[in-house]
């Protein structure tokens, strides 16, 4: 405390400097949070990144394999002389199916 009061007296010029207030530890008025936050510390965070997990879940990864599956079901159901539209929008008609290629 010594430091502060030295640094607070006068200098050499006869002017005095700003003499500083101890910090206390009540919280400001206003209902201003302290460091904890309205959820304490790391509470919100945790939250937060559940709630992108989640939104991920159900709007990226769950359609996602929900079409691969339907897909794949489509695919296991061809069969000689069926019909087809390929992706490309080419007109066609099933020859013959193998494990991995349709023609």
């Amino acid at each position: 405390m010594e430091l502060f009061d030295y640094l607070a007296q006068s200098d050499s010029a006869g002017t005095t400097t700003q003499q500083t207030q101890p910090a206390t530890d009540t919280p400001p008025e206003g209902g201003a949070q302290g460091p904890g936050g309205l959820l304490g510390g790391g509470s919100f965070l945790w939250i937060m990144i559940g709630g992108m997990a989640l939104f991920m879940y159900f709007f990226v990864i769950r359609p996602q394999r929900k079409e691969e599956k339907r897909k794949k079901e489509m695919l296991s159901s061809l069969k000689k002389g069926d019909r087809i539209v390929t992706t490309s929008g080419i007109l066609g008609t099933v020859a013959s199916v193998k494990d991995e290629t349709v023609f």
